[in-house]
């Protein structure tokens, strides 16, 4: 039942934003006979499985919450969601059902949850940065993806082409020519917003214990904590140094004016950006530049 798995339920990008543009455009509740009719082509059903893939999708992200539904079954958008972009209110909505998960359930789940294990266990692979320099790709996304990743491996057939789909759909990775690199810029940009609230500034630390709360696999989160003891055989970041991916994400935000990057006062408050290079550089605060301009 996993989303990135082609052959089951909710894994289908094309179908997932046809439905919520159509929710959108339409602006209120849609039965499921209309919706159906409207957006399913009559030479979809060329076999039984292409038949119900429609439904499928549909049904799957409508238990997951994405979309509401009314007493009398028509579908709509969740009123005033919090973020208005899809990709932000997806990861949003995968985070937020597996919030109150047991361990075991985040480590054997089998609908969003290999998604999860997955991305946790890659964002930390420096090498896959632009830090490290290499790409990741068809050619070597099985290695990569499987080579940490605790449990159940993703099919090469069947899966691992819909992981790196979501993971860059999600703003986890970053398309170079015909593969990608790990950047998680886009996932975080939106929350800036909620992680200062009305504080223009905060400590580095504060930052990224606040980042992993929202997005649990970054640096400190909730699946961060949990799947990297049972990634076998890796080097692991200083505690005083913030992960490759992130680092990088808090330069391009900060290179883009959303925030700005303070030397720190006092070294027991400050954390080390990975950079290229081999080099490092030492960060006390964070300002929050946005807010001014909106």
């Amino acid at each position: 039942m996993s989303i990135v798995n082609n052959a089951h339920p909710g894994s289908s990008l094309v179908l997932l934003n046809l439905i919520d543009r159509y929710l959108l455009a339409r602006g209120k509740p849609v039965s499921r006979v209309e919706m159906l009719t409207t957006l399913r082509p009559d030479n979809l059903p060329l076999t039984e499985n292409a038949e119900k893939r429609f439904e499928w999708n549909l049904n799957f992200w409508l238990e997951q919450g994405l979309w509401a539904t009314s007493e009398d079954g028509a579908i709509s958008l969740v009123p005033n969601p919090q973020h208005q972009d899809l990709p932000t209110r997806l990861l949003a909505k995968i985070v937020s059902n597996t919030s109150t998960f047991k361990d075991d359930e985040i480590l054997e789940g089998s609908r969003t949850e290999p998604f999860l294990r997955a991305i946790t266990s890659l964002l930390p692979q420096r090498a896959f940065t632009f830090l490290g320099g290499k790409t990741l790709g068809s050619s070597n996304a099985a290695e990569v993806v499987n080579n940490f990743l605790p449990g159940k491996k993703l099919n090469e057939t069947n899966e691992l082409s819909g992981f790196l789909a979501f993971a860059d759909f999600l703003g986890f990775l970053e398309p170079v020519e015909k593969a990608y690199v790990i950047d998680p810029t886009r996932a975080i940009k939106p929350y800036l917003p909620t992680i200062f609230s009305d504080e223009g500034r905060l400590p580095i630390k504060t930052v990224v214990e606040r980042l992993g709360v929202y997005l649990p696999m970054l640096d400190g989160g909730r699946y961060r904590r949990l799947i990297e003891p049972l990634m076998e055989g890796f080097e692991f970041d200083e505690p005083y140094e913030i992960s490759a991916a992130l680092s990088h994400a808090l330069v391009r935000l900060e290179s883009s004016f959303q925030i700005r990057l303070e030397r720190p006062s006092d070294d027991s408050t400050s954390l080390n950006l990975q950079l290229p290079g081999q080099a490092q550089r030492s960060v006390g605060e964070v300002h929050y530049i946005s807010q001014n301009n909106e």
